[in-house]
């Protein structure tokens, strides 16, 4: 087996995709996910849930399904029964809703992208050659 050189071992960790305090992340997992677990606020995340793609469609879709089903379930069978099929439908169809709204933003980036990529490129002009030449 050969045995990894100086310079692989003393690379940096890797960056997480997602970071906006631009903390890297350590390999570890358990400090990872202490890391994680750190940078949870409820408050501010339940603050901006109406902001986040997709959330708010899919929480609404999944409440009104768990209380039409469960409401309906409710009239056939005892109340415990009915909050565990209007619990299970809440998950079920915010879980499905915001999957497939997530897919159909990924796809329409990906047009876009496409399309982008497949336009001519332009040469910007510097601003020093905007300007008239005497």
């Amino acid at each position: 087996m050969a045995e990894s050189s100086p310079s692989e071992s003393a690379r940096s960790p890797p960056k997480s995709p997602n970071n906006s305090t631009n903390q890297e992340v350590t390999g570890d997992l358990a400090k990872d996910v202490k890391l994680a677990v750190k940078r949870i606020n409820l408050a501010e995340d339940f603050s901006n849930i109406g902001q986040m793609p997709c959330a708010r469609t899919s929480l609404l879709s999944g409440i009104a399904s768990g209380v039409g089903i469960g409401f309906m379930r409710g009239i056939t069978a005892g109340p415990w029964v009915a909050f565990n099929w209007a619990m299970g439908s809440f998950v079920f169809v915010t879980i499905g809703t915001w999957e497939i709204c997530r897919r159909r933003m990924r796809s329409e980036h990906q047009r876009i992208q496409v399309l982008v990529d497949s336009l001519p490129r332009v040469r910007r002009k510097r601003p020093e050659e905007l300007e008239e030449k005497p």
